[in-house]
């Protein structure tokens, strides 16, 4: 296969995966970006800090601190201060029956699917995926060095 045919495949593959996410969340009958943050929290155990919620969905602020006042309003999520600046998002018991009955189930699905490769071929999946995300994303920021150097925004030396 030819890297052009690679890349298209890649392409589909991760458009498919994000539709079939925004399908998950409709059928739950919740908005996509709490969908995600029920999902998040579930397999971690129920609690996230807010900027680790932040990096995991790679959502907007303003989007994540929307659906976090939308669930916390629902009575699914409370969130307690750390220290000065930090919070910490909890499922409540409300949250988590929820969490269960909606992204539960995207991760019972994910878990069967991995099941059912070898645990060689799950480690190989692993490897590759983390590879390429490592690489694309020292190439995007080295393109964005670049872009930055060349209209004069990069730091003087």
């Amino acid at each position: 296969m030819d890297i052009s045919e690679c890349l298209r495949r890649i392409t589909r593959g991760f458009s498919g995966y994000e539709a079939a996410g925004r399908e998950a969340a409709r059928t739950a009958g919740m908005s996509e970006s709490a969908h995600i943050i029920l999902y998040m929290l579930l397999l971690f155990g129920g609690t996230l800090m807010l900027t680790d919620l932040q990096h995991l969905t790679e959502l907007p602020k303003q989007t994540i601190n929307s659906a976090l006042r939308h669930l916390e309003q629902s009575g699914c999520i409370a969130n307690e201060k750390v220290g000065a600046r930090k919070k910490r998002i909890l499922l409540t018991a409300g949250g988590r029956a929820l969490a269960e009955q909606t992204a539960g189930k995207v991760i019972d699905l994910e878990t069967e699917i991995l099941r059912s490769w070898s645990p060689e071929d799950r480690q190989k999946y692993i490897e590759l995926s983390e590879d390429y995300t490592r690489k694309y994303m020292a190439g995007i920021r080295a393109l964005s060095a670049a872009g930055e150097q060349k209209e004069g925004r990069g730091k003087s030396r």
